[in-house]
């Protein structure tokens, strides 16, 4: 359950890999497309997979050496001169997050895929501080969006 998009005519490309058949996805590549644009990026290859909570855990234990679920995980790969990176959505711990914060799973979808780009960028969010303009940049960038059902 792929959707690929080898879009070289651009630079840029997209790499959908739904590993736990969520579905209709094609709205993570449209968020990551305007993230893009945004960046004002002429190069990217990002590389989006969806997982359960079994196949996260073990990106997260190959990665950081933590062996439990988490929501987001971004391997960079480079970011000059074209961005490079993977990003794992851990789909049940979104799905959680989203109970918890009473947001839709869509909106939390895309709010961990924001998070994952900004990583990407070399954002950091191991501070207070970082953390904070990391969530509000997500906040605004996906306020520009009001066509996803939020429940």
């Amino acid at each position: 359950m792929a959707k690929q998009d080898n879009n070289s005519s651009s630079g840029i490309s997209v790499n959908l890999q739904d590993l736990v058949g969520l579905g209709n996805i094609a709205f993570l590549e449209k968020l990551t497309r305007s993230f893009l644009d945004e960046q004002r990026l002429q190069s990217a290859k990002i590389d989006i997979y969806t997982m359960d909570d079994e196949m996260i855990s073990m990106v997260n234990d190959r990665v950081f050496g933590i062996n439990d679920p988490t929501d987001v995980i971004t391997v960079p790969f480079g970011n000059n001169p074209i961005l490079e990176a993977e990003i794992f959505l851990g789909v049940s711990e979104i799905e959680r997050n989203s109970q918890v914060y009473g947001t839709g799973f869509r909106y939390e979808l895309a709010f961990c895929l924001i998070h994952g780009l900004l990583h990407a960028m070399g954002w950091q969010d191991d501070t207070e501080d970082g953390r904070e303009a990391m969530f509000e940049y997500q906040r605004r960038f996906l306020g520009r969006y009001e066509d996803w059902e939020c429940g």
